[in-house]
C-alpha cells in the first residue's frame, strides 16, 4: 500500500506540474487529486513540496529517457529516430488532452533557484536528452560539432512544438516540425 501512494503521488504531481507548473501546483491540489491524506506527503516526501516535485521530474525525465532511446532503436537511421520521436510525443500529447508535455520545462518556466536541486535537474535532462540526440548523430557519420549544433536545435524544436500543440489544441505543430527536423537531420547526414 505505502509504495501505491508514493507512486500515485508521484504520478499525479508529475501530471499537475506539467499541466500547471510548480507554483500552480498547490500540495492541497495534489493531496486531493490523488486522494491522499496530508500525513502520506511527510512520511514519503519528508523534504515536502520541492521533494515530491523533484522525484515526480525526475520519473518524468526517465519516462523521456525511454522514449528517445526506444525511437532511435526502432529506427534504421537517425532520421527516422527524430521523427519517432516526435511521433511519440505527439500520441503522448494527444493522449493527455494536450496538458503533458515536457516533463522539467514548466519548472523551468517558474524560475527555480539557479542553485537549487531542481533547477540542476531540469539542466542535467536538458543535456541528457541533447547528448542522445548528438549521439545518434555522430553515430549515423555526423561530425560532432555539427551533430551537437543539430542535437540542440531538435530539442529546442520539440519545445516549441509542444507550446505549439497545447496552444492549438492540435498535434498537427508536432507532427508538420518533428518532419522538418528529420529532414534536417537526413540533410545533415547526407552532406557529412
Amino acid at each position: 500500500m505505502a509504495v501505491d501512494t508514493r507512486k500515485k503521488m508521484i504520478e499525479t504531481t508529475s501530471r499537475m506540474v506539467q499541466a500547471r507548473g510548480y507554483h500552480g501546483t498547490s500540495l492541497n491540489d495534489i493531496l486531493k487529486e490523488s486522494d491522499t491524506p496530508r500525513g502520506s506527503l511527510y512520511f514519503h516526501f519528508p523534504g515536502g513540496k520541492k521533494t515530491l516535485v523533484l522525484e515526480a521530474i525526475k520519473a518524468g525525465i526517465e519516462e523521456v529517457n525511454q522514449a528517445i532511446r526506444s525511437s532511435f532503436e526502432k529506427a534504421e537511421n537517425p532520421a527516422e529516430g527524430v521523427m519517432k520521436t516526435y511521433q511519440a510525443l505527439a500520441e503522448a500529447m494527444e493522449a493527455s488532452n494536450y496538458q503533458m508535455g515536457c516533463p522539467v520545462s514548466p519548472v523551468v518556466l517558474d524560475l527555480p533557484d539557479i542553485g537549487s536541486e531542481l533547477a540542476e535537474t531540469c539542466r542535467e535532462a536538458y543535456n541528457e536528452w541533447t547528448q542522445m540526440y548528438c549521439d545518434a548523430f555522430t553515430s549515423g557519420g555526423m561530425e560532432p560539432d555539427r551533430a551537437l549544433r543539430l542535437a540542440k536545435t531538435v530539442q529546442a524544436a520539440s519545445e516549441g512544438a509542444i507550446l505549439m500543440a497545447r496552444s492549438d489544441h492540435s498535434i498537427q505543430p508536432i507532427e508538420e516540425i518533428g518532419r522538418e527536423m528529420a529532414e534536417m537531420v537526413s540533410n545533415a547526414l547526407k552532406s557529412s
